[in-house]
């Protein structure tokens, strides 16, 4: 049988370089949050679904004896393979639904900007057979930027936002699906072999030159999957991007807030409705 085109993972070729320098990293005290609540150490293995290339990988290596990150793109993993040192940390081809693995082999389950494109029904029940009992699962991903010295630059931030959105949803009626998170925690919430489901929040706060800005606006996956399509840098809003940071005075780093959205649950199969009571 043929295998079906991942277009999930097809949005993301061709510009994997620039995604991994300038995307955000997943700050230390998440890290520290995921890593303490799967205890006894040392972990075994820590999995990362859409792992992309490595961003949500690399920062768990010296959390367990085996980091594994799995995504559906060639593209993402022949980028998180040479970014990685860790001689501990390996990647694959896999999916929400499908990773391959085997059953309870997983202290901690994490996935970070991601699951938007994974089914959430089948994604939690593959995630509920490969956590051990008493595993981690990590969904989490960051909110609009907060740029701490510049409002004019915080506001533009959301109207380039909504107009990206705007143009991928006009786009993506043919193009790959995405679900709304809300859909995969209330999967995670009615698989019944959860016992504990918390949603957090934490911070991270860095400092970015107008390099970093502007790579960090041009690295968000809708940039090149409506250029390919078309679209105008005028269209995208990067032309106004560009003024603003001109307008920026001198070369002065921009300090930048992010709000970081963290949902965790614990797999447990004694929990009320698991099928392992």
């Amino acid at each position: 049988m043929t295998q079906q085109p991942n277009l999930a993972a097809d949005r993301f070729r061709g510009f994997c370089f620039d995604y991994d320098r300038y995307r955000p990293v997943p700050p230390n005290d998440l890290i520290d949050l995921g890593a303490g609540w799967a205890g006894p150490k040392p972990l075994e293995l820590i999995v990362d679904l859409g792992c992309g290339t490595g961003l949500s990988t690399r920062p768990w290596a010296n959390r367990a004896k085996s980091v594994l990150g799995l995504d559906p793109s060639e593209d993402m993993l022949r980028t998180a393979r040479s970014a990685t040192p860790d001689t501990n940390v390996s990647y694959g081809i896999g999916t929400g639904d499908s990773t391959g693995l085997k059953d309870g082999c997983a202290d901690v389950v994490t996935c970070s900007s991601a699951a938007h494109w994974m089914e959430p029904a089948p994604t939690v029940s593959e995630i509920a057979r490969i956590l051990r009992n008493s595993g981690v699962l990590m969904i989490y991903g960051h909110y609009y930027p907060v740029f701490l010295t510049s409002p004019a630059l915080t506001a533009f931030y959301e109207r380039w936002r909504k107009n990206l959105d705007e143009l991928e949803y006009k786009t993506e009626q043919q193009a790959a699906r995405k679900w709304p998170l809300t859909a995969l925690y209330k999967a995670v919430e009615e698989h019944g072999t959860f016992g504990y489901v918390r949603r957090h929040y934490m911070h991270s706060r860095l400092s970015w030159t107008k390099d970093e800005v502007r790579g960090f606006f041009r690295a968000h996956a809708g940039v090149p999957f409506l250029a390919q399509r078309g679209y105008s840098d005028h269209d995208l809003m990067l032309d106004a991007l560009e003024k603003l940071l001109i307008e920026h005075q001198g070369n002065a780093a921009l300090d930048v807030h992010l709000t970081y959205s963290v949902f965790i649950a614990i797999h447990d199969n004694k929990a009320p409705g698991s099928a392992d009571q």
